[in-house]
């Protein structure tokens, strides 16, 4: 006799089979995923930051010092453009900060 049924051998298999039928159920679930749209990206967030003060953030000179100078002179002027770069990094430190404050109260649109 001619089976006409094609799925009446294999049924039964499945019924035996755990294994089969997990990993049918598998098979079928990662085809749905494959055929599901791609997630659409968000939108890239851009700031327009202000423009960094030209007095802050720029290197203090060496102070030049000749040979047979005065060494309380030296150190003087070493002093000062030392006490001068302190004073930019802190000026820095500062509009940075306002930066992020004003930043922080901005919502995004």
């Amino acid at each position: 006799m001619l089976n006409t049924n094609p799925t009446r051998g294999i049924l039964p298999r499945f019924k035996r089979s755990p294994l089969a039928f997990l990993t049918m159920a598998i098979c079928a679930t990662f085809a749905g995923c494959a055929t599901a749209p791609p997630p659409s990206a968000p939108a890239p967030v851009a700031r327009d930051l202000p423009p960094v003060p030209d007095r802050l953030m720029q290197p203090v000179p060496l102070p030049a010092l000749q040979k047979g100078q005065d060494a309380r002179a030296a150190l003087r002027l070493t002093q000062t453009a030392l006490i001068e770069a302190n004073a930019r990094l802190v000026a820095s430190a500062g509009w940075y900060e306002s930066v992020r404050k004003s930043y922080a109260i901005l919502k995004p649109k």
